[in-house]
């Protein structure tokens, strides 16, 4: 079996203490945790324009009568310090109950955060704060009225701006009839121009939406997991504005429950990420999983990623939970089951599927469950890590960033 390098939390630390050359607090590569004593759930972490990162979560509480669910952004500059720290709304004895999914960068420096408002049900709400993470608008959209009538809980996933400079925004319905809702939203007045619902069979929506080179209005995919008769990768792509999809494709072998969880695009190809529960002779019952599809949803490669699955790392729950593209590749970042505990699992592949690194980066502790969140390559080439920690039973967000080959300096 290859060699697998083993970084704990306190080999991190270690590392970013003993750097040299570099000032103090400005290290090159570094890991940092973010929690305000409640349980806080990663979800996205961006590069913004100035050079710094900004860091979408939820934050959670358990209070005597009921659970509180707020939305927490967090800025911190290019080193991981941090700058700006809210949670919306600013306490948690406030009655609405606000979760994040989505981010999207402004123009001014400021961000939208695409959400589902379940205070008392599922509704998609978008909020713009600025740069210092001031709320400067913030709008609840209620579908269940003339002419959408849809009366099951919507829940954003993704959102991202069409070339008519407004907010395209992907969601989830609870319903047996339709499954999944696009609709432009006007970029300054937050006034719906139109709804789409698609889909049949339970599904499950990645966070990301793609637009492609058609005039006026780019064709719009994304992916997920549908279950219909078998659960399978889903790739959908439509029209803007569209009464039907151009595909909505399920895409999986045939026997096995294949699901993905992040997508992103490397050229004219898409790579989705996700699990499997094929077995192989070393694996446990589910393993990370990737597929690269072209733009029609062809599938030219899979890979289940199975050589790591054993009982030092792994034989049990591993899945993939994003995937980023690099300018040679892509990485994919998941969570490999590691003596009963989760930790995180992070591998580059060149764009036909064979491994780039010697062997893949997997860190954490054995006393804690890691689960990954997101993944992007920085501007310098870097590698930005988002997850969520288990601390003392408190979920803790944990950021990391690593140099090209995944490594902590």
């Amino acid at each position: 079996m290859k060699r697998i390098l083993y970084l704990s939390v306190t080999l991190f630390l270690s590392s970013c203490l003993s750097e040299k050359n570099v000032e103090p607090g400005k290290p090159s590569t570094f890991i940092r945790y973010f929690n305000g004593g409640n349980n806080d759930y990663a979800q996205v972490a961006e590069e913004t324009s100035d050079g710094g990162i900004i860091i979408l979560g939820t934050s959670k509480i358990n209070l005597v009568d009921t659970d509180s669910s707020k939305v927490k952004l967090i800025k911190t500059d290019a080193y991981g310090n941090t700058e700006f720290q809210k949670v919306y709304p600013a306490t948690f004895k406030s009655k609405q109950n606000l979760a994040a999914n989505a981010l999207l960068q402004l123009a001014n420096g400021g961000f939208i955060v695409a959400g589902t408002d379940i205070s008392t049900r599922k509704d998609l709400f978008l909020m713009e704060v600025n740069s210092q993470l001031d709320s400067v608008k913030r709008q609840k959209f209620d579908f269940t009225k003339d002419p959408y009538n849809i009366k099951e809980p919507v829940e954003a996933r993704a959102i991202q701006l069409n070339k008519n400079g407004n907010y395209l925004v992907l969601a989830s319905i609870q319903s047996d009839t339709y499954n999944m809702l696009l609709a432009e939203i006007d970029k300054n007045t937050w006034a719906i121009n139109w709804v789409e619902k698609y889909g049949a069979g339970t599904s499950s929506l990645g966070h990301k939406l793609f637009l492609d080179a058609t005039t006026p209005l780019p064709n719009v995919y994304w992916s997920g997991t549908v279950t219909r008769n078998s659960t399978d990768i889903r790739l959908v792509k439509t029209a803007q504005n569209s009464l039907n999809t151009i595909f909505d494709l399920p895409i999986g072998e045939p026997g096995f429950i294949e699901q993905g969880h992040d997508i992103c695009q490397y050229g004219l190809l898409f790579v989705v990420v996700g699990s499997t529960n094929k077995k192989g002779s070393v694996v446990g019952d589910q393993d990370v999983l990737f597929k690269i599809l072209n733009d029609k949803g062809t599938e030219l490669f899979s890979k289940s990623i199975t050589e790591y699955g054993n009982s030092e790392y792994g034989g049990g729950t591993d899945t993939g939970n994003a995937v980023c593209a690099t300018t040679n590749g892509f990485v994919v970042l998941g969570s490999v089951n590691s003596k009963g505990q989760d930790d995180y699992f992070l591998m580059k592949y060149d764009g036909f599927g064979n491994d780039a690194w010697s062997a893949p980066r997997i860190f954490g502790n054995t006393k804690r469950n890691d689960a990954g969140a997101s993944l992007r390559q920085l501007s310098d080439g870097s590698l930005l890590v988002l997850g969520t920690t288990v601390f003392g039973g408190v979920n803790t967000m944990m950021l990391m960033k690593a140099n090209s080959e995944g490594d902590i300096e």
